[in-house]
Formats: C-alpha cells, sequence, structure tokens
C-alpha cells in the first residue's frame, strides 16, 4: 500500500493518511 501512500502524499489533506502509511 505504500505505492498508494506515495500518490496520495500529493494531496493536501490526503498528507496526514500518507504519514500513517509510511508508518
Amino acid at each position: 500500500m505504500v505505492y498508494t501512500c506515495y500518490s496520495v502524499k500529493r494531496l493536501p489533506a490526503t498528507v496526514l493518511h500518507a504519514c500513517l502509511c509510511e508508518i
């Protein structure tokens, strides 16, 4: 799912979600 996390990282509201995915 890391692949998706990086994609959402572009969005400002999903930035938080991306951080959780990185963990």
